[in-house]
């Protein structure tokens, strides 16, 4: 497996809020602080390392997956598109536009603090 694509949970919402950033979805970023898997408990065992290697479905196909940050890059932008509309329905909430969500977002984060 090519290091290049592995990721972790924290990897990945870093990536995210830098891209909403990049994409003016977001205004500001927010403190985003890595957990431990044996800070956050569960009744399941967690294995100390986990990852999923789809090396070897890429394989068979013949071909290259793009790297994760570049398809998330991609869905910000389509989501950029949407979100010009000014619509993102969010379950149990009203239709709000994702600068509303995110400042309700960050007003209870910065509470929290």
């Amino acid at each position: 497996m090519n290091a290049v694509y592995l990721a972790s949970w924290y990897d990945f919402a870093v990536a995210i809020q830098e891209e909403g950033i990049r994409a003016k979805l977001l205004e500001k970023a927010i403190p985003i602080v890595p957990v431990a898997s044996s800070q956050y408990p569960t009744p399941a065992k967690r294995p100390i390392y986990s990852v999923l290697d789809k090396s070897s479905f890429w394989q068979k196909l013949g071909m290259t997956p793009l790297h994760w940050r570049v398809q998330l890059g991609t869905m910000v932008k389509d989501f950029q598109e949407k979100e010009s509309l000014n619509l993102l329905f969010v379950p149990g909430l009203f239709d709000l536009n994702a600068r509303e969500y995110y400042n309700i977002i960050s007003t209870d984060h910065q509470k929290a603090f």
